[in-house]
């Protein structure tokens, strides 16, 4: 049985999967895209596992600072024609312009900005957010609209969606009140990742831990979840337009 659990130590949250099991010992890792997981034994007492977190707490900040560095992270964007950003998992080119208003729109595998100041570096990032985060809250929206009444017999509560960014996480729920939180960075990957997102966090309305219940659930509306799960991996996680 998993569960999720945070703890703050030096100012610093650090959240991990619990999972009790038949072992002697307690174990943490880190794995490549971040997440840190800790395994111990049955009948732990929490304050003891709680206390081994703190006492590793260094470590497992260093461990996934590594992992951090050794990621392969966009270069630093300048918002010059040419560049490439990524959404939904394509690859868009961006072509700037000079115009009498600040604008931007998708044709084709282009994004076309208008602005009034080429150089003004900052006025074009705020542009490329706003339109990343109007289509995300449309399209993550829609996808989540859709799967749950493809499954209403199994998710006929009411559901509220968010999105934020997170560092670690494609998703989290909220079982007592009915939210799934959604990382806005599965804007870059392709729709049936996000997909598998949503799905994913759905099933814990059937379980809240990531017990066979929660498996049995997923594999059955989603049969490739672990070739999904994989191709999310760390491509996505750390880029940022």
């Amino acid at each position: 049985m998993t569960e999720r659990r945070s703890i703050i130590v030096g100012g610093e949250t650090i959240e991990y999967d619990l999972t009790r099991k038949k072992m002697k010992k307690l174990r943490i890792k880190v794995a490549l895209n971040g997440e840190v997981s800790l395994s111990c034994p049955v009948r732990t007492p929490l304050n003891e596992i709680e206390r081994f977190v703190e006492g590793n707490a260094e470590w497992i900040m260093s461990a996934r600072s590594r992992v951090l560095a050794s990621v392969d992270l966009p270069k630093s964007r300048e918002y010059l024609t040419g560049e490439k950003f990524l959404f939904l998992g394509e690859e868009l080119t961006l072509l700037v312009e000079q115009g009498a208003s600040n604008s931007l729109t998708r044709q084709g595998e282009y994004l076309f900005m208008k602005v009034k100041d080429v150089w003004d570096k900052e006025k074009k990032k705020r542009l490329l957010d706003k339109w990343y985060s109007a289509r995300a809250s449309e399209i993550f929206a829609q996808r989540f609209e859709r799967l749950v009444n493809s499954y209403r017999d199994l998710f006929c509560d009411n559901y509220s969606l968010k999105i934020r960014n997170m560092t670690a996480r494609w998703g989290s729920c909220m079982v007592s009140g009915k939210v799934v939180t959604l990382n806005f960075k599965l804007i870059y990957a392709p729709p049936e990742l996000l997909d598998y997102v949503i799905l994913h966090e759905l099933c814990h309305f059937k379980s809240r831990y990531h017990d066979k219940v929660f498996y049995d659930y997923l594999t059955l509306l989603l049969p490739c979840w672990k070739e999904r799960k994989k191709a999310l991996g760390n491509k996505y996680i750390y880029y940022t337009h």
